[in-house]
């Protein structure tokens, strides 16, 4: 699919000619040759305009692109089919989440587990750690897994034959010798701690030896005997680079090993004469019944040092490593200090990075926008600077349809630096469309918009606040009331009426079914705004001329904007859509400025007739007087006053005819459904009669296969985007301000979990279930106008427009394919979805009578 192309440096210039009938003043208008071929499809980033942005926007932003592809391809290469690791906090280059761990790890790990999960990746240099947090994980790691996760064998088959019963009189021993000693200290001070650790510290020996400390060898060497024991539980708690980074064990750059052997050759120094007496003690006594009864821990390790059999015999060194385990148990065990943290922290920097500095600004960044934060929604990985960018696909609803069944129901895009994030499910719709409505009123305007706009002067692109409110207060009384519609029905009748009188003077010949609709809804909103119409040869021209316009605008604003991914890059507009929107907008205003001027002069004589005047007041009349004699609260700008004017007129056209379009092409795809809808006609309507609105609300079949078509081929795919005013939490993921968000649609509306059979087009399934055809705003499944306060406001004549031009086109001909060809439905992606080829049909007249023609 080719994007649009640059603007022609060639231009013709055109004259109107006089309008009598028609909706503009007659005047000379230079009409500038700003269309482009109607052919010509939106992309997102495809052929040659993807790879001339890319190639510019690489040369401009990196000076390594060889270095980007190259984790291009590695990052497609190792997370593809793979499910992902779990979630975790970010961390720096190399070093990890290393320098962020806390004294509390516990603590610090719930913390975590509440908003990433309960099952959490710490990255420790290149180690990675993983925690569970909650039993139903802990459940399929330590039963369901168990074989799987049991690589370090328990040491408790060891302590079997310990009976804690039996044990319990050197228990009460060494509890009454602490009450003895503490009593010894009354009305002094008493370090409880201590206290705790030397008798449990007692029990221990006890249990393991058979020793204890008494007297002054208690205080004396029990103090010892914690220190070197915290000492060496701290060693073994504290963040060590050499376990994160096996490649710096030999050099031991924090002395942890060093200590770590010193405090470890003391206490094997113990053992060692333990056991030197204990084996001493063995070979002189003689083993008897009493002596079997009375074994201690070290005889059974002993035992099994000398006699145990290939399953059970234990080294010396396995002997002495389980007699540290027990004596450990009556430690405390603390991750680490906050001074060793911070002297952790620093050395490591300063080893494993030149850039200290710079890590340290982006761990201040990380701390400071992600802190007790929960995480961003997950995504694709992308490019440095430039993100998904270069990765997105033309069909940009296909393309996130499919990352969604990947990494769920909301993920995130980076676009540069524009973060994007797409919700595909009507349950996380609902959240953000009905729950924070309120924070997702916003725009997030591209830069199109708001030069196409008069500086987004318009109801469409305008943020929420007074000013927006004023003016869809205005066009939904003014414009969209049942009483303002129907007063225009005969204006929508006309227009129909010359639809059905032009395609007959073309029957038998090839139609183009879009441009058709086109004028046709054209002439509807023109009469409506301002009273003028397009006739003969001027509705021709024009007619295609004005759809020409209208179409590259609506293109522009749907096409991938390197200004608006980055916006320090606007004032060199590098792909030229600034100047084609001016060039538009121009074409387009020149237009609306000789309607106004025509208006103003033909009011000025008729100010101060009576009702009859007030009563036939149009849209333009109400919105000059607001220009002109609006209190502070109602008046409006000049640019406001053709902001508006523009927005229905591209609003109310391309959309509506493009639904048609679509319509027909399904129905033509489709005969046995087109032959129900056309015997529904002809049952309410008749053969003898023309369709008028009053039959719409009877054409039941007709009106399911229109919904069907809006559920099958949503007009904007996408949707507008919405921008949050504050940054917030959906689907438990973070939505930063100002993000863009994007719903999309398309494929919430073919979700086969709520809709059977999606893939087809199945009007029958309204029939069946009226509900489901709700598009109002409260059925997540079915939004082809959105939800909430930006719901479309065009609903009324959009439902009146469309039923009625379809059933009049399938009531009044019988339409077929030209020889040779098949229906298309091949789409074309840009903010509306269009067809890639043109409905093109040949109508024959079915009426009876040629009157029913005029």
């Amino acid at each position: 699919m080719a994007l649009p192309s640059g603007s022609n440096k060639s231009s013709t210039s055109h004259q109107s000619s006089s309008m009598t009938k028609s909706c503009f003043k007659p005047s000379s208008i230079a009409i500038g040759n700003v269309a482009v071929p109607a052919c010509e499809g939106l992309s997102w980033c495809c052929h040659g305009l993807a790879a001339y942005t890319v190639i510019r926007v690489a040369a401009i932003m990196l000076a390594a692109a060889q270095a980007t592809f190259c984790y291009a391809w590695w990052a497609k290469k190792f997370t593809t089919s793979k499910p992902p690791l779990p979630p975790g906090p970010p961390g720096l280059p190399i070093l990890g989440n290393f320098p962020f761990i806390q004294p509390d790890f516990h603590r610090y790990v719930v913390k975590f587990s509440q908003i990433y999960g309960p099952i959490i990746k710490l990255q420790l240099g290149s180690k990675i750690c993983i925690v569970i947090s909650s039993p139903s994980v802990a459940k399929k790691v330590l039963k369901d897994h168990d074989a799987i996760f049991a690589n370090r064998e328990a040491p408790a088959g060891a302590i079997v034959g310990i009976s804690l019963d039996a044990c319990y009189t050197l228990r009460r021993r060494e509890v009454r010798q602490m009450v003895k000693y503490i009593y010894g200290k009354v009305c002094s001070a008493v370090k409880i701690g201590e206290q705790m650790f030397l008798t449990s510290l007692n029990v221990m020996l006890s249990m393991l030896w058979g020793g204890s400390l008494n007297g002054e060898e208690r205080s004396r060497f029990g103090i010892e005997f914690r220190k070197r024991l915290v000492e060496f539980v701290e060693l073994v708690g504290a963040p060590n680079v050499s376990d994160v980074f096996p490649v710096l064990t030999p050099f031991d750059l924090q002395g942890i090993q060093s200590k770590a052997k010193k405090n470890l050759s003391w206490l094997y120094e113990i053992f060692e004469s333990v056991i030197v007496h204990r084996t001493k003690v063995e070979q002189a006594d003689g083993e008897g019944k009493k002596k079997e009864e009375s074994k201690d821990f070290l005889q059974h390790l002993l035992e099994l040092n000398q006699r145990g059999d290939d399953k059970t015999s234990l080294s010396m060194n396995e002997a002495k490593a389980l007699l540290l385990v027990a004596v450990l148990a009556c430690g405390g065990l603390s991750w680490s200090s906050n001074d060793n943290a911070e002297h952790t922290i620093i050395r490591e920097a300063a080893t494993l990075l030149a850039a200290a500095l710079a890590i340290a600004c982006y761990a201040w960044w990380v701390q400071k926008f992600t802190k007790s934060v929960p995480p961003l929604p997950p995504g694709p990985p992308g490019l440095p600077i430039l993100g998904n960018l270069p990765l997105l696909q033309p069909d940009l609803h296909r393309y996130i349809s499919k990352l969604s069944q990947i990494h769920g129901p909301i993920i995130k895009l980076q676009l540069g630096s524009k973060i994007c994030i797409v919700v595909s499910s009507a349950s996380v719709a609902k959240e953000v469309l009905k729950d924070h409505d309120a924070i997702f009123a916003n725009r997030d305007p591209p830069t199109v918009a708001i030069i196409g706009t008069y500086g987004g002067c318009d109801m469409a692109w305008r943020s929420n606040g007074p000013e927006w409110r004023k003016l869809r207060r205005l066009v939904v009384r003014e414009i969209m009331s049942n009483t303002s519609l129907d007063n225009c029905y005969a204006l929508r009748r006309r227009e129909v009426r010359e639809m059905v009188k032009d395609i007959y003077g073309k029957v038998g010949s090839p139609v183009n079914i879009g441009d058709q609709m086109f004028l046709t809804n054209l002439n509807v909103i023109v009469s409506m705004l301002w009273g003028g119409s397009l006739n003969g040869e001027e509705r021709s021209r024009l007619g295609i001329e004005f759809r020409q316009v209208v179409v590259e605008f609506v293109e522009l604003l749907g096409a991938p904007n390197i200004s608006d991914l980055f916006p320090f890059l606007t004032r060199f507009d590098l792909q030229g859509y600034q100047s084609r929107t001016k060039k538009a907008l121009k074409w387009m205003d020149e237009i609306l400025e000789s309607v106004i001027a025509h208006r103003r002069k033909v009011d000025q004589p008729d100010i101060g007739e009576g009702k009859n005047k007030e009563q036939s007041k149009d849209f333009l009349q109400l919105l000059l007087e607001l220009n002109q004699q609006g209190d502070y609260k109602s008046s409006l700008s000049m640019n406001e006053v053709k902001a508006l004017l523009l927005d229905m007129i591209v609003a109310g056209t391309d959309t509506t005819s493009t639904t048609v379009e679509w319509a027909m092409t399904e129905l033509l795809r489709h005969p046995d459904k087109q032959r129900r809808a056309v015997e529904e006609l002809d049952r309410v309507v008749g053969a003898g009669n023309i369709v008028e609105e009053s039959h719409l609300p009877q054409l039941v079949y007709l009106d399911a296969a229109i919904k069907e078509t809006f559920r099958f081929h949503p007009p904007i795919p996408l949707l507008v985007p919405r921008s949050p005013s504050t940054t917030c939490t959906v689907a438990g993921y973070t939505i930063p301000k100002d993000s863009r968000v994007l719903f999309n649609a398309w494929a919430i509306q073919r979700d086969p979990e709520f809709w059977e059979y999606p893939l087809r087009f199945e009007p029958e399934r309204f029939l069946k279930d009226a509900e489901k055809g709700n598009y109002l705003g409260n059925n997540f499944h079915f939004i082809p106008f959105g939800s909430g306060r930006r719901i479309c406001v065009g609903i009324p004549l959009a439902e009146k427009m469309v039923t009625h031009v379809l059933a009049t086109l399938l009531h009044s001909f019988e339409w077929k394919l030209p020889e040779g060809t098949k229906p298309d439905i091949q789409e074309k992606f840009g903010i509306v979805l269009k067809k890639m080829e043109p409905l093109v049909a040949i109508p024959a007249a079915r009426l009876s009578s040629s009157e029913q023609y005029q």
